[in-house]
């Protein structure tokens, strides 16, 4: 075989190698761009699953602070009708309280009752501004949740309003003091019978 043959063989051989490797390297190219394009949709579709999964949890945030807002202002309707149904409770004991004392003038005879009578009434009292002094603590600690319920949910206003009734009970309790103390005199053992019970009506 002649030099030129041999160049013809191997240069026919050097293009078939160059002809595969082009072929490879078109395959490969090909190959790289498929994973190119399964990555990218692999990476669209994984992202489109975060996406969905993050608007499904917030969609599940949401709801789930929406039945909390709404079993709140149920639990908040449900402390102010307790409070307003002891409230009008307590209002209606000290009335009939107060009409159980009666206008008659203490005497010997009914002082007993009259005692035992402002002794309650003190007791009512108390109990009754205590039930105010809670009410106005619970205004208080959830008065941005109760202005959600709606009205004018106004603290400084209910104070004053509290503060009011408080000043109108101790007043009838000094006023049925002053009665017992007057009736009492300088009597001694009169004076020894009303002491507690001024005393009480006294520390309202």
């Amino acid at each position: 075989m002649d030099f030129i043959q041999l160049a013809n063989r191997h240069r026919k051989l050097v293009v078939i190698i160059v002809a595969v490797m082009l072929l490879a390297g078109c395959m490969n190219l090909a190959a790289e761009a498929g994973l190119k394009d399964l990555s990218k949709a692999k990476q669209a579709g994984q992202e489109k699953q975060a996406q969905e999964a993050v608007q499904e949890h917030l969609e599940d945030l949401q709801r789930q602070q929406l039945s909390f807002e709404a079993q709140r202002q149920a639990e908040l309707k449900s402390t102010l009708l307790q409070f307003v149904n002891v409230l009008d409770y307590d209002g209606s004991q000290l009335n009939a309280t107060m009409y159980e004392y009666g206008e008659d003038k203490i005497t010997d005879g009914n002082l007993p009752r009259k005692l035992d009578v402002t002794r309650k009434f003190a007791a009512q009292t108390n109990e009754f501004f205590s039930h105010m002094d809670g009410f106005q603590q619970f205004v208080h600690e959830n008065l941005a949740d109760l202005k959600k319920l709606g009205g004018n949910t106004n603290e400084t206003e209910l104070t004053q309003k509290f503060d009011s009734v408080k000043a109108t009970f101790r007043s009838l309790s000094g006023m049925a003091a002053d009665d017992l103390e007057k009736f009492a005199g300088s009597d001694h053992t009169r004076q020894s019978e009303v002491a507690d019970v001024v005393k009480l009506l006294r520390d309202v």
